[in-house]
């Protein structure tokens, strides 16, 4: 699409399930530095909370609304397809089949792990000192495993494990 056409049909409503958008039609949508990287700071806080809940649309946005300073001007909405009831079900359109998680493992070296601590908000990642465990959400059968954390640099941590963990298992910062 054209800039021109992506602003028509922006304008016209074209939600074909859902769309989250970080400003509404007349705001500029901001950048800033978080916690080492740069990110959008709607796409920050959406994916934090979307890590930890499972929820409607309206909920989502209410939530990043409250969060971003005032002095931004900037105001998240979103637009559901017109009739389908999508604002009133889970984001994902789907019921959740885990529990919320904290981390994933993204590469496995002998008894060394990779995690990407995305779903630890602020208060979290300030809490992933070293010495912390995890406790296993997904698969099941890793139940008994153990991930300690050595260290961490912004939401990358490394991590040892105990037990038959493959990438992709999912984590809970422990108690």
């Amino acid at each position: 699409m054209t800039p021109e056409e992506f602003v028509k049909g922006y304008k016209t409503r074209v939600a074909k399930r859902v769309v989250l958008a970080a400003t509404n039609r007349n705001q500029t949508a901001k950048d800033m530095p978080i916690n080492g990287f740069d990110a959008g700071i709607f796409s920050y806080l959406l994916i934090q909370y979307l890590w930890e809940q499972t929820c409607t649309p309206d909920r989502a946005i209410a939530y990043t609304n409250q969060q971003i300073p005032e002095m931004w001007e900037q105001n998240p909405t979103y637009e559901v397809k017109v009739g389908s009831g999508y604002g009133q079900q889970p984001i994902y359109l789907l019921n959740p089949t885990s529990p919320p998680a904290n981390a994933v493992i993204t590469e496995i070296k002998g008894n060394q792990a990779t995690l990407w601590l995305g779903g630890l908000n602020r208060r979290g990642l300030a809490n992933s000192s070293p010495g912390r465990l995890f406790t296993v959400v997904s698969p099941p059968e890793n139940l008994g495993s153990k991930v300690t954390l050595q260290s961490r640099r912004g939401r990358v941590g490394i991590a040892t494990i105990t037990g038959n963990i493959k990438p992709g298992t999912l984590w809970r910062l422990g108690d």
